[in-house]
C-alpha cells in the first residue's frame, strides 16, 4: 500500500519535470529517515503551506536583545530530557530534530532558517522531548526566559508580538504534518 501511495505522490511530483521516463528514476538514501526527508521535502515544495519569508520585524527586534550563538555540525544543542529554559531561533544552517533511544537515532526532522527551536519545552516548562543536532555549521540566536522577563517589563508590546509569532510558526507546523499525513495516506 504505501509503495503504491509513494508512486502516486511521485508520479504526481515529477509530471512535467524534466524526467522523461519515471520508471527509470532511481534514488538511493542512507536509510529510510533521508528517504522520509527528501518525500517530505518535495511534497511541501509541491504543496507549499506557509508563504511567510524572511525575519518578521517583532522576531528580529527580540533577536537584537539577545545571544548570537555559532555551532559546528554535529554538535548537540538540545539533549532530550533537558530541562527548557531557553529557546533558539534559527538564522542560518540546518537543525536536525531526532529522537534517541538504545544507541539509535531517528531523525524527525530538519529546520531551516527562520525556524524556533526548542518553543514547545520552553513554553510549556516540561523537559525537552527530543535531541537537536546541528546538520550544517550555523547561526542562532539564543533566548532566555529571564531575557523575555526583561522585555516584558520595559516593553510588553514586543513580548505580546514574539508569542504571537511563535504560535504562528506552531501552527504552520501542525497544518504542514496535516498535510504530509493527508498525502501519504491517499
Amino acid at each position: 500500500m504505501r509503495i503504491r501511495v509513494f508512486g502516486e505522490i511521485f508520479s504526481r511530483i515529477f509530471s512535467g519535470s524534466n524526467c522523461k521516463e519515471k520508471n527509470s528514476v532511481f534514488m538511493y538514501f542512507k536509510n529510510t529517515d533521508f528517504a522520509m526527508e527528501w518525500c517530505e521535502e518535495e511534497l511541501l515544495k509541491a504543496y507549499p503551506v506557509s508563504k511567510r519569508t524572511g525575519i518578521p520585524n517583532n522576531i528580529a527586534l527580540i533577536l537584537d536583545e539577545c545571544e548570537k550563538v555559532e555551532f559546528k555540525k554535529g554538535e548537540h544543542i538540545i539533549e532530550a530530557g533537558s530541562l527548557a529554559n531557553e529557546l533558539y531561533f534559527l538564522i542560518s544552517g540546518k537543525a536536525i530534530v531526532q529522537l534517541d533511544k538504545d544507541n539509535h537515532s531517528v531523525r524527525l526532522k530538519t529546520l531551516m532558517p527562520g525556524t524556533f527551536i526548542g518553543e514547545l519545552g520552553f513554553l510549556m516548562e516540561i523537559p525537552r522531548s527530543s535531541s537537536v543536532i546541528s546538520g550544517e555549521d550555523f547561526v542562532l540566536y539564543l533566548i532566555t526566559s529571564k531575557r523575555l522577563s526583561e522585555i516584558e517589563a520595559t516593553n510588553p508590546r514586543l513580548l505580546t508580538n514574539f508569542y504571537k509569532e511563535i504560535s504562528l510558526t506552531l501552527s504552520e507546523r501542525i497544518i504542514t504534518q496535516n498535510k504530509v499525513v493527508e498525502l501519504l495516506t491517499r
